[in-house]
């Protein structure tokens, strides 16, 4: 450590008002050549800033939310030191309005709680004095079990982004040794402790230079922030902005791989993972699971006439407007080619003996059929012959079916039946 100090100037005084949460401390540390004077008042500041002893090198005031003319202190605390004197005013995050517009008044900037060293020496115009390599107990260090705890977030990507936000919470407040924290990102919030009133300590998160949240912290009831916490502040908000990054292109990875490139729908991979998720709940409450497979009939004559790409055209449009055709929460996927699955689920009560197969999903096919025959298709053009139509299979858990494999063989049998029998055709299993 090596200090820097003149012995043939006088020490300058540094002027501290209303104290904002130690900041003499921090700058006796920071400019030990330079004598830190703080008052409790901003009376008692103009008094001393007006002392013609000594000079006053910079003025610290911290901007008590309360007061309602600070404005008029500003102006009067500049009129007793002159303009030489660089005025800069410390306040939290919440009172930053206010130090606006104090700064008009006469201020020559504005810092917000805790300001980083190299914050106070660009608005005080003051080079560090004390100079010193950087040591592990550093507060902005990371230790090596707050790094496990990163490696733990890291594997916890795939959770729900509610869950993943409440995960950070508890690790921020763990390694910044907060009585509680706030992680505020894609209009989801994720906490952990105490999260009452006003938060000191607020660092914004970012996404592509876009504000996307926050991480607000309180501190417990036995110490308050120092600059040092928020630098690591900072330190750990990069972090979750990485992590939710990595969350985001995750989450767009999976939804790709779930996805159906032509049609936007959802794919195979997707069907045989929500099904399976469907069965299982089934199985739980004694509820029932209809699967149906349908494709369009003789749609190889349409591709060899018309031309792929029209055939995609056609798929395309077929898948849409089943989508329309359908309830919300059934699940309609393109299986591949021309073929089609979909999920019907919503139940409303238990099986029970002697209950029917589910009317519901015939009905929605009928109306699909109606809608298709009705339906134009401007790919085709205006020499277009004929009615496009589909061919469908049912079959329900669990009477057809017990696991999702049999289910859809089972659809795949009727859909088979229904084409045997001269396609345009609904066929349920056992019919």
């Amino acid at each position: 450590m090596s200090l820097e100090v003149s012995v043939d100037e006088p020490a300058d005084r540094l002027l501290v008002v209303c104290d904002p949460n130690g900041v003499s401390h921090a700058l006796s540390e920071r400019y030990p050549a330079c004598e830190v004077v703080s008052v409790d008042s901003y009376l008692a500041g103009i008094a001393a800033a007006a002392d013609p002893d000594r000079r006053i090198r910079a003025v610290i005031a911290g901007v008590d939310p309360n007061c309602r003319r600070l404005p008029s202190v500003v102006t009067s605390l500049r009129e007793v030191c002159g303009h030489e004197t660089r005025l800069v005013l410390c306040c939290v995050p919440a009172c930053e309005p206010m130090a606006r517009r104090a700064v008009d008044a006469g201020a020559n900037d504005y810092l917000i709680h805790p300001p980083t060293g190299e914050e106070l020496d660009a608005a005080l115009g003051i080079p560090a004095t004390v100079t010193a390599a950087p040591s592990p107990s550093t507060g902005a260090m990371i230790a090596p079990e707050e790094l496990d705890a990163v490696g733990l977030m890291l594997s916890q990507v795939d959770d729900a982004t509610g869950a993943l936000l409440d995960t950070l919470a508890r690790h921020l407040r763990q390694g910044l040794r907060a009585g509680g924290v706030r992680v505020t990102a894609d209009r989801t919030t994720g906490q952990a402790g105490t999260t009452q009133g006003t938060p000191p300590l607020i660092e914004p998160l970012q996404r592509d230079a876009a504000a996307i949240g926050q991480v607000e912290l309180w501190p417990t009831q036995a110490a308050s922030f120092t600059p040092a916490d928020a630098e690591k502040l900072r330190h750990y908000a990069r972090l979750t902005e990485r992590i939710l990054d990595l969350a985001a292109r995750q989450r767009q990875w999976r939804r790709l791989a779930m996805t159906d490139d032509l049609t936007g729908l959802p794919n195979r991979r997707y069907l045989y993972a929500r099904l399976d998720e469907l069965l299982a709940r089934a199985a739980e409450q004694r509820r029932r699971v209809t699967f149906m497979l349908f494709d369009i009939d003789n749609f190889k004559g349409y591709n060899d006439r018309y031309g792929h790409p029209v055939g995609d055209q056609i798929i395309r449009e077929t898948g849409q407007l089943f989508r329309q055709c359908c309830r919300k929460h059934d699940v309609v996927t393109r299986m591949g080619g021309d073929e089609f699955g979909v999920v019907f689920w919503d139940a409303d009560e238990p099986r029970v003996a002697g209950s029917k197969h589910p009317e519901s999903p015939l009905d929605v096919l009928h109306r699909f059929k109606a809608a298709l025959g009705q339906h134009q298709f401007p790919a085709l053009g205006a020499d277009a012959q004929g009615t496009l139509t589909v061919s469908a299979g049912l079959a329900g858990y669990p009477w057809d079916a017990r696991t999702r494999d049999e289910l859809i063989e089972r659809a795949d049998q009727a859909l088979l039946e229904a084409k045997r029998q001269g396609k345009n055709r609904i066929h349920l299993v056992g019919e």
